[in-house]
């Protein structure tokens, strides 16, 4: 049995007048796999990934993935008491991206050492607008790999990613540095 790695989309770089910059932007919808995932729309709780909050337990681990686990685990009643829900199908795609998106940045910030302190810039479309916009949230917590936080987030015909509570949280974490346009014909 082998499982296919998918790609998380694409990572640019460019030096500017004003400083390097790093622009993420995670893929759309593209086949069946990407359409459940849009229609996965149960709300869970927001993991502490996406917002920090006091931990209860620290994780021990150093892997990526273990860290991630133990807090949103730790921190999942939490959330629940505070009903930040968010849609299921794209909080789970944005996890199952942050490895790569880790050590794409980690690997760039290593080989070339004048992008550690770079602007970094999200968009996406679609399923990509809203795991662009998990990802934001999450670099605003990860002051090692986004020192300074999130330059600015866009995105384009993103759906509903949450509740009203959520929308708070998000706000609270972007501080205005995000940008959703959207159709009023557009179904999502």
């Amino acid at each position: 049995e082998t499982s296919q790695k998918r790609h998380f989309g694409y990572v640019m770089v460019r030096q500017t007048e004003e400083g390097p910059e790093i622009i993420i932007a995670p893929r759309g919808t593209k086949d069946q796999q990407d359409v459940e995932t849009d229609l996965d729309t149960a709300q869970s709780p927001l993991g502490v990934t996406f917002y920090s909050m006091p931990p209860l337990v620290q994780p021990t681990s150093s892997s990526l993935e273990e860290s991630i686990q133990a807090m949103n685990d730790s921190l999942e009643r939490i959330s629940a008491r505070q009903n930040i829900k968010v849609h299921n199908g794209f909080q789970q795609t944005a996890l199952s991206l942050l490895p790569d998106v880790r050590n794409t940045l980690e690997a760039l910030k290593r080989e070339m050492p004048e992008y550690a302190s770079a602007k970094i810039f999200l968009a996406g479309h679609s399923l990509g607008g809203a795991t662009a916009t998990l990802i934001s949230m999450w670099l605003q917590q990860d002051k090692n790999l986004a020192p300074n936080g999130v330059e600015r987030l866009v995105t384009f015909g993103t759906p509903s990613l949450g509740n009203k509570d959520f929308y708070e949280v998000f706000e609270k974490s972007m501080g205005g540095k995000d940008l959703h346009v959207a159709q009023k014909a557009d179904p999502v």
